[in-house]
């Protein structure tokens, strides 16, 4: 069986290296692949010259425009309206899942004891960001969550740099969700009052490459819990696993 990524840049990931060294100490025959494209049009090139691929995973920047190439979409990817999980059909048809959701959920609860949140600031707009939604609602029972871009195209969100102080100090966590950070440009940095985080908040960063990136180390300096964006990584990924084989194995 054969597996992989796709997205632009890829240098960035640890999907192959995870799941290639997981098919080996379960024993499975299996492979994954990166697939770099420069542009979504060159999925369905993939999908025909490697017939024998039965899930990909999707990052940035194609976890919402891949959906035009699928078949079927699960509930969460319907309402979310974002994917990070294909998987082929026995019929050859693709079907769309989410397992941010999963994987975020998973790596909040690692990093603390908290059931639910009142006051969120997730920061960026793509796919990622809309599971973390998705997620603080349905889970944390969160309805107070401000959506904070550097491109806003909806009402409710705002411009990074009105992130003010208050806003900042008044949220109970805030969840990071660009890519800004990631290697190789790991000293770019978001304009954000830093100052304003305190203990008795919970942080998080998608980045997980590297795994303490600024927005990490000023949060846990002023006394943040910080979540594990890498932990989000292997949990979304053990689920997506769990998809495309139907089973679950605990290593």
């Amino acid at each position: 069986m054969h597996f992989g990524l796709i997205g632009y840049p890829l240098s960035h990931s640890f999907s192959q290296e995870y799941f290639n060294q997981k098919f080996k100490l379960l024993g499975l025959p299996y492979r994954y692949s990166l697939f770099p494209i420069e542009k979504i049009e060159e999925f369905e090139n993939i999908s025909k010259q490697h017939f024998d691929l039965k899930g990909l995973n999707v990052t940035l920047p194609y976890k919402q425009s891949i959906l035009k190439y699928v078949d079927i979409v699960s509930k969460e990817v319907s309402e979310i309206g974002a994917t990070n999980t294909l998987k082929k059909l026995p019929n050859g048809k693709w079907k769309a899942f989410n397992t941010d959701v999963t994987g975020f959920v998973q790596a909040i609860e690692k990093a603390t004891d908290r059931k639910t949140f009142d006051r969120a600031i997730i920061i960026g707009n793509g796919g990622a960001s809309k599971a973390v939604y998705y997620a603080l609602q349905h889970h944390f029972s969160c309805s107070n969550i401000i959506v904070a871009c550097r491109s806003p195209i909806k009402s409710h969100e705002l411009f990074i740099h009105e992130l003010s102080e208050d806003i900042v100090s008044a949220a109970d966590i805030l969840v990071q969700c660009t890519p800004v950070g990631m290697y190789p440009n790991v000293d770019d940095m978001l304009l954000l009052p830093y100052y304003a985080l305190h203990s008795g908040q919970v942080v998080m960063d998608l980045v997980y490459n590297p795994e303490q990136t600024h927005f990490v180390r000023y949060a846990r300096n002023q006394g943040c819990t910080v979540a594990s964006g890498l932990q989000m990584l292997y949990a979304q990924a053990d689920a997506a696993f769990e998809i495309w084989t139907q089973d679950k194995y605990d290593l």
